[in-house]
This record gives structure tokens, sequence and C-alpha cells, in this order.
């Protein structure tokens, strides 16, 4: 037979409702042993303190934080970044400090450390990683960015990305290095590109040009400035052209420089020169005049031997 649960004469609170409530069922016909009366006072507590709690959680939290682009490619010796971003939803303005960590050791640096971030907003700091020059080709360095409040350590949010040491490469070729038209013609190149790196990358073409005698641009046209998908050891090619101007000068010339840069990473580039260039203008009338001299001066040179200088 178990033991029934005896009843003090007198209630404290908050228990006076409880037992008032198991009296009811006991008169009701339901008998109620001590186990289970602690049990049941056990499980409503543990009701009341989760939804007690439950507002401060959602008010510490809904921080979280972002890194733009999660994996990039760089090559070895040369630094890259990424774009760390701190959200702050959902509670008060706070600062929040960054730190960063990875496998192998090499330099992790933030624009900031310490972000203020508003309620209901973000900020963004930049992280700039370096590879060691004596690191192998397609080594991946793992990195975890953590962003803490000084304010309460407790709200924290982590990210992660990654770099892989790559190999870049790009050669640059003109064809040919000096193209002769008249004004109002026009002069082609030919541009081909050549990726030596050990990745696809993707290049864009620019070109400047200055003239000789006035300074202004020959306003020259690619055919194509931007290669997507370069293979390793793939050549592209493509065509400048520009239009001698009317009316300049013969023999006026504009040098020309093309330059390609990689997209994956834009320290990786290469250029090249060219001369585009008016005919130089025979002026005949010169040309008689100096015959003339000529002339003349050997007749002089003629009748001086033969006349006075021979009789002397």
């Amino acid at each position: 037979m178990p033991k029934i649960f005896s009843y003090p004469d007198k209630f404290t609170e908050p228990t006076r409702d409880i037992f008032i409530n198991i009296r009811i069922s006991e008169k009701l016909g339901f008998k109620m042993d001590t186990k289970r009366g602690a049990g049941l006072v056990s499980f409503f507590v543990l009701v009341l303190l989760i939804f007690s709690l439950s507002p401060k959680v959602q008010a510490h939290g809904g921080v979280s934080v972002s890194i733009d682009p999660q994996e990039r490619q760089a090559k070895v010796g040369t630094g890259c970044t990424f774009n760390v971003t701190v959200n702050n939803a959902g509670r008060g303005a706070d600062n929040f400090s960054l730190e960063a960590s990875d496998n192998l050791g090499w330099g992790l640096v933030f624009s900031e450390n310490l972000l203020e971030v508003p309620e209901n907003g973000y900020s963004t700091a930049t992280l700039t990683v370096t590879i060691p020059e004596n690191v192998e080709l397609y080594t991946e360095d793992n990195i975890l960015v953590i962003a803490t409040s000084p304010r309460e350590p407790t709200i924290i949010s982590r990210a992660s990305c990654k770099v892989v040491a790559i190999l870049l490469g790009v050669k640059l070729f003109i064809s040919p290095s000096e193209n002769i038209q008249p004004p109002g013609e026009i002069a082609t190149f030919e541009i081909t590109v050549k990726n030596i790196g050990n990745i696809i990358d993707n290049y864009r073409l620019k070109v400047t040009t200055e003239s000789f005698s006035t300074g202004q641009s020959w306003k020259p046209t690619f055919g194509e400035n931007f290669f997507e998908d370069v293979a390793p050891s793939e050549n592209r090619t493509t065509t400048l052209t520009m239009t001698i101007p009317s009316g300049i000068e013969q023999g006026d010339w504009s040098v020309v420089t093309v330059r390609v840069t990689s997209q994956t990473d834009d320290s990786t580039y290469d250029f090249s020169n060219c001369i585009a260039k008016t005919p130089m203008e025979t002026n005949w009338n010169y040309f008689y005049t100096g015959i003339g001299i000529i002339v003349v001066a050997g007749v002089i040179v003629v009748v001086l031997w033969k006349g006075p200088l021979a009789g002397g």
C-alpha cells in the first residue's frame, strides 16, 4: 500500500495552490504519493524556468559573422583580402572584437579589430592574408574568424574561409612592333595573351597612347578586351586598331602601351609597346636644291683648278 501524502496544517506560498489542487483531486477519487507529487512540482518549475529565460536568450542573440568570399586563390608571396561583416539583429548597439586564427600560421591582419555595430545594422572590416614565399603550390590554409562582444563575452559568432596558394603569370605579345600608315588610314596590331600560370585565369586589356607632336591619344580600339577562362599555356588573340588622325604632320608617331592584368590577382600583369606612325614626306624641292648646290660647287672647283690655280 503506497504511502499517502500527508498535508500540513498551514501552507506557505507558493505551494498552497498545489496542495489545494491535490486535495480536490483526492476528493474526486484520485490519490497521489510523495514521489509523484514531487515530480509534478518539478515539472511545473522547469516549464516556468524555460519561459522566463526565453526572452533573455532572444535579447542576447542575433549576432552573426559572414565572410566574402569564402575561398580565394592567390599566388605565393602575395596577399589576398576578405570582407568580414558583423550583423547585429534584434539587440542594442554594441562593439565586437575580431580575432582570426589559421592552421598554418600565415599572416592575418584586420583593417579594424574592434567594430561598432548599430542595432539591427552591420559593420565590415577587411582581413588580409599573406602567403609565405616558401609555400608549395595548392597549399590550403583554413581560417577561423570570431566576433565577440567585450561587454558580454557570451555573445559570440564564428565564420570560416580558405586560401589556396597558386602560381599566376601572364605574357603579352604585340605584332608588328611598328605600323606606318598615311593620315586617315587605320593601323592594325595583333595582341596575344598567354597564361603562364598553373590555374585557369581571366585577363583584362587596357591601352594608352600618346602622340609625339601633340601628346593627344589616337583613340585605339580593341576587338576584345576581356579574356575569360584562359587555361594554363593557352594563348588568346585579339586586334588593336587605331585611325591615324587627318591633318597631322608627316613623320608624326604615337607610342601605344598595352597592359594585361590578371583578374585573380591585380599584381600579376604584363605590358608591351608598339608604334603607329605616318610616313616621311619626300620634298623634291629640297632634293633638287641640294643637287644644284653640289653641281655649282663642282664647276667652281674645276674652273679654279684649270684657271688661276693651274697658272700659278
